[in-house]
């Protein structure tokens, strides 16, 4: 009897047992399930983490790039003032922008220009204006202050263009007046010169008459005539 009270207990005790194992199973399973999806939702932020890690990095380096690009194209815009401009041109000045990297880039700059016209030469400031507009175009892409500049240097050539006409009208007319005096003074120096040389023929004449004079009186002094030609009053002048 006591046999068969434990054979029956025993099953009786496993039938008991059986819903805490099934249990215990279908818990380790949720757990399972959750811990793949919490997983799977660790892997999905950390690949969205990831993504938007190597989208910034993208779009730094693309903004670095164009701040880059924009930064060779400003400094050679201004140093082609400079190098056009010459003396007339000053330092080029620029503005910066810090990028993302900590890197300044210039983003704008200027060239300051003397625009003023030379003092008392039009042909000097003629020639300042041209190279000062060549200056004001010569990059590539001449912004609308570039243009406003050349205009500039257009209208100082104009005004000393006017200027340089205007000089030399007032050089022909007094060149003109220089050669109207100087023609009245020749015709004036040609009439004292026609009566000089008038006078000195004159005199060269009457020089030469003298000295035919003079000899006839030798003549006569040697032959003896000389008294009597005086005291029959001839004229000895020939």
């Amino acid at each position: 009897m006591p046999v068969e009270e434990l054979s029956s207990t025993a099953p009786r005790a496993a039938t008991q047992n059986q819903p805490n194992v099934a249990e215990q199973q279908s818990l380790d399973r949720d757990q399972a399930l959750q811990a793949r999806n919490l997983q799977v939702n660790q892997d999905q932020q950390q690949g969205q983490s990831n993504a938007q890690d190597n989208a910034q990095q993208q779009q730094e380096q693309q903004e670095i790039q164009q701040l880059a690009q924009r930064d060779r194209e400003v400094k050679a815009h201004e140093q082609a003032h400079q190098a056009v401009g010459g003396q007339f041109a000053g330092a080029a000045q620029f503005q910066f922008i810090r990028g993302p990297n900590g890197v300044p880039y210039a983003v704008s700059g200027e060239v300051s220009i003397d625009l003023s016209p030379v003092p008392g030469s039009p042909e000097a400031t003629i020639a300042k204006a041209q190279q000062i507009r060549r200056a004001a175009l010569a990059p590539a892409e001449p912004s609308a202050q570039d243009r406003i500049v050349a205009a500039k240097a257009s209208q100082l050539e104009l005004q000393a263009r006017r200027e340089l006409v205007t000089q030399q009208d007032e050089q022909l007319t007094a060149n003109q007046a220089q050669v109207n005096t100087q023609s009245a003074i020749a015709s004036r120096e040609e009439d004292t010169d026609e009566e000089n040389n008038n006078d000195e023929e004159s005199r060269v004449q009457l020089a030469e008459r003298n000295r035919r004079n003079l000899s006839v009186y030798e003549q006569f002094i040697e032959l003896g005539l000389i008294k009597d030609q005086v005291d029959r009053g001839i004229d000895l002048s020939t």
